[in-house]
């Protein structure tokens, strides 16, 4: 199950946790879309591993 499904599935919130329980849903669903968005990016080449230390 997806967290923001999770987070809203008629999960009761105490009166303090619901303002900032809301707030993190809508970060999380705004960062989603932004990765969609980026995902499919064409032109970027992905950046190499970085360096392995020896």
């Amino acid at each position: 199950m997806p967290v923001v499904v999770a987070l809203r599935a008629g999960h009761g919130w105490f009166p303090a946790a619901e303002k900032p329980v809301a707030t993190l849903v809508d970060d999380v669903e705004a960062s989603r879309k932004e990765w969609t968005k980026a995902a499919a990016v064409t032109d970027a080449s992905p950046s190499p591993p970085p360096a392995r230390r020896a």
